[in-house]
């Protein structure tokens, strides 16, 4: 017989776990890893994190490793070197 969660109601470790657990990751940095072949939203990772991911895209199936390293966003940097003779109108 399947075991159905809408009506458990976890004990009160639990509950203190999950509120000490929210509480620490309410000051973590987190940023978006995209997959690289749509730009869907696969996965959120601390800023710090440089282990290894198996996410599955649902939009285009994609289904495969990505270090996060390899795969961090650097707008600022694009921004600032892609068009430095054009001066920004306001």
């Amino acid at each position: 017989m399947a075991v159905s969660y809408r009506n458990y109601t976890p004990s009160e470790d639990v509950l203190r776990n999950l509120e000490l657990s929210r509480m620490k990751a309410a000051f973590i940095q987190t940023r978006d890893v995209r997959c690289p072949y749509c730009g869907r939203l696969i996965a959120v990772v601390p800023v710090g994190q440089t282990d290894m991911i198996f996410p599955k895209c649902q939009k285009c199936k994609f289904d495969g490793p990505l270090d996060p390293r390899y795969f961090r966003r650097m707008k600022s940097y694009r921004k600032s070197f892609a068009r430095p003779w054009r001066k920004t109108l306001r």
